[in-house]
This record gives structure tokens, C-alpha cells and sequence, in this order.
């Protein structure tokens, strides 16, 4: 009987944990967008521009990384200013259940969900920082934990 209640639980466990890709575009007040896609895992982020000029932030789940897309054996760890990340990846840990409004440390996060009850749109308000994510194409799948590392980064291709 504990064994089968141990399963049970795991199963529940499993279900509760995100995995999950989005296209999204970040839009600035000035009217900049920026287009790109992340991926998200048992607390780690890639965050990646399309931008070739621009790119992509890695967390392993207790770090941040940032690796320049045009050439990525360029990696530096990101030490300050990882507030806004951390708020967006607080967001996704806690995905469903989180209220509409949040604040970690200075940073304010609201957000809006879609039919599909996921997030449309995370609007992250701080000092430094102002900008709506639009979520698009949101997909649950299992992620291949590869895709987290921020050395010899591997190229992800959406397959569905």
C-alpha cells in the first residue's frame, strides 16, 4: 500500500512540473521588439534571441549565463542585475498556481493568461527595467536537458 501511494504522489509530482517551449516578443516602451523563443525545465531557462547579434541567457537553475549567438563559445556569468530573470523564472516554477500580480525584490510582474489558461503576456516592471513578453505558440513537451548548458551550446529545433 505505501508503494502504491509513493507512485501515485510521484505521478502527481511529475504532473505539476513544466516543461515547456514559447515563442516570444519582447516589446519596450520606445517601441523596440525583440523576437526569440525560450525553453523552460525543473527551474532552468534558455532564453535565446533570434537576433544573431543579440543572445541567449542560460540558467541551470542556480546560475545565469549569457552566450553571444554569433559566436557561442563566448559565455560570460551573469552577476548582477539577475533580478528580472529570477522573477521570470519564479513565474514559470510556480506556473499554475500564481496570482496575477507578483513582486520579487523591486521587480513587478503582471500577467495576463490565454484560453489555454498559460500566459499571453508577462509585463515585467522594475528601475531598470520596462517590457512586455507576448507569449506565442506556447507548446508542454519534454525538454532534453542538453539544451541548458552554456557550454557547447546545442542548437534547439522546434520538431512538432
Amino acid at each position: 500500500m505505501k508503494k502504491i501511494i509513493f507512485l501515485l504522489l510521484l505521478q502527481i509530482t511529475n504532473i505539476q512540473a513544466l516543461e515547456i517551449y514559447c515563442e516570444f516578443e519582447e516589446v519596450y516602451p520606445n517601441s523596440n521588439i525583440q523576437n526569440g523563443f525560450f525553453l523552460f525545465k525543473d527551474k532552468k531557462l534558455r532564453y535565446q534571441y533570434y537576433n544573431d547579434n543579440l543572445y541567449t541567457i542560460i540558467s541551470d537553475g542556480k546560475e545565469f549565463f549569457i552566450v553571444n549567438n554569433h559566436d557561442n563559445g563566448v559565455v560570460r556569468k551573469i552577476t548582477d542585475k539577475v533580478d528580472h530573470l529570477n522573477a521570470f523564472t519564479m513565474i514559470l516554477e510556480k506556473y499554475p498556481n500564481i496570482e496575477p500580480v507578483n513582486t520579487y525584490n523591486n521587480v513587478i510582474v503582471d500577467l495576463e493568461k490565454n484560453s489555454k489558461n498559460f500566459y499571453k503576456r508577462i509585463s515585467i516592471r522594475s528601475d531598470d527595467l520596462n517590457l512586455s513578453i507576448y507569449l506565442n505558440e506556447c507548446e508542454f513537451l519534454e525538454i532534453d536537458d542538453s539544451y541548458f548548458k552554456h557550454f557547447n551550446i546545442k542548437e534547439f529545433k522546434k520538431i512538432f
